[in-house]
């Protein structure tokens, strides 16, 4: 006996067998009908909208807007603004760009945010015609990108070769071993391009080819070269012992010298700088004793190379020099020195990347990390503590030998007279007194005149007078076993 599966019989009325094609042909089209297409819940639409059209300006608000409803801490932020900042960049409105640079830089982004801020970097230097920023910033990018980014970085080298952009550090390496295999070689040819990359990236350079016989000596030569380039008798001197560790002439070193001398001659000078001085607060005095010492140095400089002055003074706000960077840029200045407060030095940092060269006038409270000083920006400052140490070397080597400290009545103050005084005591030097004065303290003239006891010449004059009955000629004298004051 056979088994079968038994299927239970479907019966249809004739009407219904009428409708049947018909509905089963509804059915195929409905699975044919394309779906809708996918869309981040988290990002809007209309932005990508506008940009499709070509409104870059109307899209980049409309990603601010978004950033505007976006809870405070939201991890969407950063993608959020670096939307905004690549329509700002499509728009070629540079000053809104720098605006959400600076604002990113304060963020904490996902490893590809922070590879597209730094290419954003790059493209807002090109943007403002600052082509060798846009290659230094170029080459710090990673070698394999997003492919989102990908076709951009692409589009930014090929911009950099058609601008005639300064040569990376590979392309000058290269040069450099070119340059090396010519038959008339000197050593003046291994400078060129070479001493114009940042310190960081030369020290980076040497070490990296530490081991090479054939580049080592010449990128030491540049690196010696621009530690120095700005202080020609130091130069001279570190020229001399560049020639002895490698076993040249010396007569080498000093065709270095003077090649370095025209080349820095040749170089051309600022033609209008922006100096940002506090106008209020505690280092008020000291914006002034800069603004009289930048005035001094002008006045020395013939008259055809002087460049203009703009004297910014600035409140204590700690944006405030932000916004007198980006405002001296607009106004065509080609160098911006200063600002002096520290917290004001440590928001010009977090900025990115400027067309203008900066001098900062003092450091942060934690320097940034090497790789940092790839950027349009020097600080002319040392920690204050190194200062004071450099003072009582400098002060013994003129063979000072007795001190009097003043220091300010603070932590600070504290810290500054001990290591003065440890390194004037570490070579022979005596302090012999030392006076505090309030951190609000400006005239310390009563104050030196008490440590100098020139108070007492004057109370033995007025003694003088009483005694003989009539005024006496003559001058307080100081005491005369100091050789230094260290204020």
């Amino acid at each position: 006996m056979s088994h079968r599966h038994l299927l239970p019989r479907l019966v249809l009325s004739r009407p219904l067998l009428r409708w049947l094609p018909l509905v089963l042909i509804g059915l195929l089209l409905a699975g044919c009908t394309p779906q809708a297409p996918m869309v981040r819940p988290d990002l809007p639409t209309e932005p990508e909208r506008l940009a499709a059209l070509g409104r870059h300006v109307e899209a980049a608000e409309a990603w601010l807007a978004h950033v505007e409803q976006l809870p405070e801490g939201s991890d969407r932020l950063g993608r959020a603004r670096l939307e905004a900042a690549t329509q700002w960049l499509a728009a070629g409105r540079g000053g809104e760009l720098r605006r959400q640079l600076a604002l990113l830089s304060s963020l904490s982004l996902a490893p590809d945010e922070a590879i597209e801020l730094e290419l954003l970097r790059a493209e807002l230097a090109l943007l403002e015609g600052n082509s060798r920023a846009a290659a230094r910033l170029a080459a710090g990018l990673p070698e394999e990108l997003p492919p989102r980014l990908a076709v951009r970085y692409a589009r930014l080298r090929q911009d950099l070769a058609e601008s005639g952009a300064a040569e990376g550090p590979a392309q000058l390496l290269e040069q450099l071993r070119q340059t090396l295999d010519a038959a008339d070689f000197r050593p003046v040819a291994a400078l060129p391009g070479m001493i114009e990359l940042p310190l960081a990236e030369l020290r980076r350079m040497r070490r990296e080819h530490d081991s090479d016989p054939v580049l080592a000596p010449w990128l030491d030569l540049a690196l010696t070269t621009r530690q120095a380039l700005l202080d020609p008798a130091a130069l001279d001197a570190d020229l001399l012992d560049w020639a002895r560790r490698w076993d040249l002439p010396s007569s080498e070193a000093t065709e270095l010298a003077l090649w370095v001398e025209s080349w820095r001659a040749g170089q051309a000078w600022p033609d209008s700088i922006a100096v940002l001085l506090p106008g209020e607060g505690p280092l008020l005095r000291a914006g002034e004793v800069l603004r009289d010492g930048l005035l001094t140095a002008w006045l020395e400089q013939p008259v055809q190379r002087r460049p203009s002055l703009e004297f910014i003074h600035l409140d204590e706000r700690t944006d405030a020099a932000v916004a007198a960077r980006f405002d001296a840029g607009e106004r065509g200045h080609s160098l911006v020195i200063g600002p002096l407060p520290r917290d004001q030095v440590e928001a010009v940092l977090a900025l990115p990347d400027s067309a203008v060269p900066q001098i900062l006038l003092n450091r942060p409270r934690e320097m940034p990390p090497e790789a940092g000083w790839s950027r349009s920006i020097a600080m002319l400052a040392l920690r204050p503590e190194e200062e004071a140490e450099l003072v009582a070397v400098h002060a013994l080597v003129e063979m000072h030998q007795r001190a009097v400290v003043v220091a300010q009545s603070s932590d600070f103050g504290r810290r500054m007279a001990e290591h003065f005084r440890a390194t004037f005591e570490l070579d022979g030097g005596q302090v012999l007194a030392r006076a505090d004065y309030a951190s609000d303290e400006f005239d310390h003239t009563e104050r030196l005149s008490v440590l100098l006891e020139v108070d007492r010449s004057e109370q033995r004059i007025e003694a003088l007078t009483r005694l003989l009955g009539e005024r006496v000629e003559a001058v307080a004298q100081r005491r005369t076993d100091i050789d230094v004051v260290f204020l």
